[in-house]
């Protein structure tokens, strides 16, 4: 079972585009061990931000799990972009600290994530 937050980040992933994109046949299914790493990620996140989190969802709950992958990968918008002041800005270095993230298509035609 996939909660919200992480069923969030990983549409924003696919959102964000996969790597190989002249292959638009492949890659509408994540590796098992992608999906697993990603979920544990995600899981992680909420665990070790529950208190920011719970205070960010209450009005931006819909974007969380968007804003974890976007601030991570350096994108245009994220936790910092949503007038959510000290809660957004410490989220935002906890979110960058994760590091870079991609999304590629394998030989196999499945979706894998490559980190850093």
């Amino acid at each position: 079972m996939i909660d919200q937050f992480t069923d969030d980040y990983i549409e924003c992933a696919f959102w964000c585009g996969v790597a190989e994109e002249d292959n638009e046949d492949l890659g509408n299914e994540l590796a098992p061990e992608t999906l697993e790493e990603m979920k544990a990620e995600c899981a992680r996140f909420q665990e070790e931000n529950s208190n920011l989190l719970r205070a960010y969802t209450y009005h931006h709950e819909q974007y969380a799990g968007h804003d974890f992958w976007l601030t991570r990968n350096g994108h245009g918008t994220g936790f910092w972009d949503r007038d959510a002041g000290f809660i957004g800005k410490v989220l935002s270095k906890r979110a960058e600290a994760y590091g870079p993230a991609f999304l590629y298509v394998g030989d196999d035609g499945l979706v894998y994530l490559e980190e850093g």
